[in-house]
């Protein structure tokens, strides 16, 4: 089931979230903008009341980390509804999203892990266009 995240789903959503380049843009989000934004906008998918998937849209660009026992349907068709002009996620939620080199929108997956945290720094391989 998809919600809107509220303040009070902050300690669920950092168990979730992990590590990774995804999970520490959504963080960053939350942490700089909170949940009262207009431009920033955050929902979770649940399974029995378990986080199973983060959904973001910042202006115009759509992140999502998902789990494996997400329901890709749901988010499927919710993330279609959804006014963006790029989607970036994880290179594992890109394949079980079954995402093609070729749709109407530009977007990335990361592959693999970065030696440094410094953006500037990350191999421009290790980076790969999902569409």
């Amino acid at each position: 089931m998809l919600k809107t995240a509220r303040i009070t789903d902050i300690a669920a959503l950092e168990a979730f979230l992990g590590e990774g380049i995804i999970p520490l843009r959504i963080r960053s989000y939350i942490k700089a903008y909170g949940f009262d934004m207009e431009f920033v906008k955050f929902w979770i998918s649940e399974t029995d009341n378990k986080i199973n998937g983060v959904i973001s849209l910042f202006e115009d660009s759509l992140l999502f980390h998902i789990g494996s026992s997400a329901d890709v349907s749901e988010i499927t068709t919710f993330i279609s509804m959804l006014d963006c002009s790029t989607l970036s996620c994880e290179k594992d939620t890109a394949i079980m999203f079954g995402f093609r080199l070729f749709t109407e929108k530009q977007g990335y997956v990361f592959d693999g892990n970065a030696d440094t945290y410094l953006a500037e720094n990350i191999d421009e391989d290790a980076i790969k266009s999902a569409y």
